[in-house]
């Protein structure tokens, strides 16, 4: 058995139970939306999830512990991902209605010309589609007078990466032997000089990369070549000699060795200030829209001064926790066994428990559509 697997998919859980709670909420929604326009139902779902988000948060901040508000948080924000995210992204191309078809090729044609694509090593660092349109939302959450393709510009050119290269000169050596029936000699060692241009620092939106360069000699290479001559003297004898030449060549290059440092103050600076002036719960939002579409981020690990090892998660290892008031302590242990068994934070656990059966105070536990239990999953019945 392959516990490594195992533990793996039962940490997806949390991510798939609350993509199927979102889409239980807010599918009907969303395609009624989608008959407006994709324009509309974009700007009219968004305003309308985050009204409904914004009148939970007084309830949230009642919870007195940040783990659990910042997860009920995600939970409620992914409520706005299926209203308006998946209305972009979810739905394929071929699902996009005119206005949000133009609007996403718009946004995929900024982030590829922010980079320069010619350079292969920049493209890793190029902006994600998904968090572009994730930060929009926020943006046009507001009243602007810019449009949707200019608050895309706005977006790009803030966020897009910073790269600092550096010239390098380096040389090519190469000398000659040549080997008659004479003997062999060789020629002086010439020395062809070139410039490299080397990158050596990027800053991204996640981070910043540093690149170590270091100088390498190359080894001798060879290539050798034949030519045979024949001569004729006065008494007409003919002699033949072969002539060969070897050229030699080695150069000096240069290795990166990249050191990514993975850091929020970049994202959060540009987007703290003009034209945005985000605060640090549009930010969390902003992250839930982005973790929603697959995306990696850890802003609110990193805001919360979290290790960013291992997906900014962190492991309290056996230790008591004393919840806010808004927990029910009884459950606590359950939920610090699920997380020392799965991996999964205990205060996600908790906010779905809250989500699903208010703490299981809902009599009785089990949904209409057949879902049992404290956290309510679905009863799987094989036949043998």
């Amino acid at each position: 058995m392959n516990n490594h697997n195992d533990d793996k998919e039962q940490k997806n859980i949390v991510t798939e139970k609350a993509k199927q709670f979102a889409k239980k909420k807010a599918g009907k929604a969303a395609k009624k939306l989608l008959k407006k326009g994709a324009k509309v139902a974009l700007k009219a779902g968004l305003k309308a999830a985050l009204a409904a988000l914004k009148a939970g948060l007084a309830f949230l901040v009642g919870l007195a512990s940040p783990y659990i508000l910042i997860a009920l948080l995600i939970i409620a924000a992914i409520i706005v991902i299926y209203i308006a995210t998946t209305l972009l992204f979810s739905f394929g191309d071929e699902e996009l209605l005119g206005d949000a078809y133009e609007l996403k090729a718009y946004i995929e044609e900024k982030v590829y010309d922010s980079i320069d694509y010619s350079k292969p090593e920049q493209r890793d660092y190029m902006l994600p589609v998904e968090l572009v349109i994730s930060v929009m939302q926020i943006y046009e959450s507001e009243k602007r007078d810019a449009t949707s393709k200019e608050a895309v510009d706005v977006i790009v050119e803030k966020l897009k990466p910073e790269f600092t290269y550096e010239d390098k000169e380096g040389y090519i050596e190469s000398y000659t032997t040549t080997c008659d029936n004479s003997g062999c000699s060789d020629s002086e060692i010439t020395k062809t000089p070139y410039t490299v241009s080397m990158l050596t620092k990027v800053i991204a939106w996640n981070g910043i990369t540093t690149f170590t360069i270091e100088e390498v000699l190359g080894e001798w290479q060879s290539s050798t070549s034949s030519s045979t001559y024949t001569t004729v003297d006065e008494d007409g004898n003919e002699s033949s000699e072969t002539v060969t030449t070897t050229h030699h060549s080695r150069a000096l290059t240069f290795v990166s060795t990249p050191n990514f440092q993975e850091d929020y103050a970049y994202y959060e600076r540009v987007l703290m200030s003009d034209p945005f002036y985000y605060k640090v719960d549009d930010l969390i939002m902003v992250e839930a829209l982005y973790q929603a579409t697959g995306g990696r981020i850890n802003y609110s690990a990193w805001k919360q001064g979290l290790s960013l090892e291992n997906g900014g998660g962190f492991d309290i290892g056996d230790v008591n926790v004393i919840p806010g008031a808004g927990v029910p302590a009884d459950y606590m242990k359950y939920y610090l066994a699920g997380q020392k068994a799965y991996g999964v934070d205990w205060y996600y656990l908790a906010a779905f428990h809250w989500v699903e059966t208010k703490f299981s105070t809902h009599q009785p536990m089990i949904s209409s559509a057949g879902a049992e239990g404290h956290m309510q999953f679905m009863v799987r019945h094989v036949s043998l």
